[in-house]
């Protein structure tokens, strides 16, 4: 029996990631101080922040249950993989974080690119002033005292009623669709988030906020979208709970550089 292993910073993980790990090993493996994520892109303007574009303020990760299962899809070591390999294990650690075969296939057929970025907790907090926080509904509202101090004293008190208000509620009292004003853009009249909840400060002091304003603005500025159900899980469409998730202030790559790994993945 192989003795316990921990994991604590980006090489020690590269290690197994590239040269393989053992069944024993992987039953006796524990992982700290580590978060990734899976970003794609076209083009380098694409994979400048964490996330695929500058405007967004926050970011998901997975942590410690996603990168196990990682190790494990990856147990014979990347390097060792040939092309083909690579591309259907990717393919299967992707289902595991609720991206599907055909969605991820129609990525690469118009020329998107996948990575997975790789980020030490503690370089990363203390390079980057902004702290990592689990997806639940304490997370979240510790992130946005963090990212949003101005809007935090209006959002507050909805706290509750959004814990016990599905995403299906806000999207039955809306006369539009979430998905098709995210793609719009800021300029459609239903899309809300903090710049123009502040560009009415005088009107949102009278009135704070409707807890249907919180909720998009949770949507559209926070990236919470239809899935997110604040209990710091990963869900997908067909109801399957997965990894944990967390969350963090979405920043330029360029200011944690020395923190990050990224592994360019063949597919």
């Amino acid at each position: 029996m192989s003795k316990a292993i921990t994991i604590k910073n980006i090489p020690e993980f590269l290690h197994y990631f590239n040269n393989g790990i053992s069944e024993d090993q992987l039953n006796n493996l524990e992982i700290t101080n580590l978060y990734a994520r899976v970003c794609k892109g076209r083009t380098p303007e694409d994979v400048i922040y964490l996330t695929n574009s500058g405007d967004d303020r926050t970011c998901f990760l997975m942590g410690a249950d996603g990168l196990l299962k990682c190790l494990q899809l990856f147990k014979k070591g990347y390097n060792n993989l040939s092309n083909e390999e690579k591309h259907d294990t990717s393919l299967e650690f992707f289902h595991y974080l609720g991206f599907e075969k055909k969605f991820v296939t129609l990525k690469l057929e118009s020329g998107f690119k996948y990575e997975l970025m790789l980020i030490d907790k503690n370089k990363f907090e203390q390079a980057s002033k902004t702290t990592i926080e689990p997806a639940d509904w304490s997370g979240v509202f510790t992130l946005l005292e963090e990212l949003f101090p101005e809007l935090y004293p209006f959002i507050l008190p909805h706290r509750q009623a959004l814990e016990n208000t599905s995403f299906e509620t806000f999207q039955k009292e809306a006369n539009f669709d979430f998905v098709e004003v995210k793609i719009f853009g800021w300029d459609h009249p239903n899309y809300l988030d903090g710049k123009k909840i502040l560009l009415k400060k005088e009107e949102l002091m009278k009135k704070g906020l409707t807890l249907f304003e919180v909720r998009s603005f949770f949507y559209f500025e926070m990236g919470m979208r239809e899935l997110f159900k604040g209990d710091g899980f990963t869900w997908t469409e067909s109801g399957e709970r997965g990894f944990r998730e967390y969350l963090t202030g979405n920043i330029a790559r360029e200011f944690i550089k020395d923190d990050i790994h990224v592994i360019s993945l063949t597919m």
